[in-house]
């Protein structure tokens, strides 16, 4: 019965660190998407105010 529970202990630890992991990849994705954004947004905007 302990052998068998040792597995799939093992496997819920896996998966949870994977979702973690995966949630920290997100958050930095749409943290470093946002500033890019915000980076081109402003570069265009002077851009145009530079044309007037």
């Amino acid at each position: 019965m302990n052998r068998r529970s040792e597995p799939a202990h093992r496997n819920n630890r896996a998966r949870r660190a994977a979702t973690s992991l995966r949630r920290l990849t997100t958050a930095l994705v749409v943290r470093f998407g946002a500033a890019a954004v915000t980076e081109a947004a402003r570069y265009l905007i002077d851009r145009i105010l530079d044309q007037v």
